[in-house]
């Protein structure tokens, strides 16, 4: 029955943490956009050019002619194939995620949507597999129960104030 249970609350939470299915969260919609619009730039110029090519930094495709939201072009490239010409390298960040990401396009060979879709659930389901993981490792500080129900509560309200619980029991 634990395992049941287990196995609902992982779908039910990793659903959430994925997509906002319940919109337990209004701030998350278009959070932090910019900045995976880097990884996604590099994953098109990955896939076109190769894994390490401009030293494998993270950057912005641009289009001919160049779209005014470069934030948003990204996706767009993506899932509807837009051809681009030039690339944009962001200097302030190695991009390792990014090259991680590429390496797993190219060995199952997803490319577009599919491939955005199938990165944003494993990075869904490895958050909540690692949250799970770290209350079990607290468990022997007495923190673990505490800790993984503040997880939970993320999951499901604006961030801020389960943050604050978190750090401030420690």
């Amino acid at each position: 029955m634990k395992k049941l249970i287990f196995a609902v609350l992982f779908i039910f939470l990793a659903l959430n943490f994925k997509s906002n299915v319940w919109n337990a969260c209004s701030f998350f919609e278009g959070f932090q956009y910019d900045s995976e619009s880097l990884v996604v730039g590099r994953l098109l110029h990955s896939q076109k050019h190769g894994l390490l090519d401009e030293a494998g930094l993270l950057g912005w495709v641009h289009s001919v002619p160049t779209n005014p939201n470069k934030y948003v072009y990204q996706y767009e490239a993506c899932f509807y194939d837009y051809p681009f010409d030039s690339y944009e390298a962001y200097y302030s960040q190695s991009g390792g995620q990014a090259y991680l990401y590429g390496l797993i396009c190219r060995i199952t060979g997803l490319k577009g949507n599919a491939a955005l879709q199938t990165l944003w659930w494993l990075v869904s389901i490895l958050l909540l597999w690692y949250s799970y993981c770290l209350s079990i490792g607290c468990k022997d500080a007495g923190v673990g129960r505490p800790l993984f129900l503040s997880l939970l509560q993320l999951a499901f309200h604006n961030g801020l104030l389960p943050l604050v619980e978190i750090c401030s029991g420690y």
